[in-house]
């Protein structure tokens, strides 16, 4: 489906799709996230199912440096997305991580 909507729009990318559940640092990731959110009483049991979620393993992607961005939102609300960035990129003093993303449509 994504690259037939490149193709659709006329795009001259080749992005590299990865699937969440063959990814082979998927335990890479589970350690940071645990780590990251073992004060908040995340398990690495909870860590394990959390970062298959496409926004945490998106966020986790550009963390690790596995990823230059990470886009979402066409079927999750802002604040969902935006949440996951703060909680698993660095903050750069006073600058924000993150912005909002237009959509564009034909």
């Amino acid at each position: 489906m994504i690259r037939e909507k490149i193709i659709s729009l006329g795009l001259d990318c080749c992005p590299e799709i990865v699937n969440p559940n063959g990814f082979d640092r998927i335990n890479d990731y589970t350690q940071v996230f645990t780590e990251l959110r073992q004060r908040k009483g995340v398990t690495r049991k909870d860590a394990t199912k959390r970062v298959l979620d496409p926004n945490v393993f998106g966020s986790l992607m550009v963390k690790m440096g596995d990823a230059d961005a990470f886009i979402s939102g066409l079927t999750y609300k802002y604040p969902e997305v935006i949440r996951q960035l703060w909680q698993h990129t660095p903050s750069f003093g006073h600058e924000s991580t993150a912005s909002p993303v237009c959509r564009f449509s034909n």
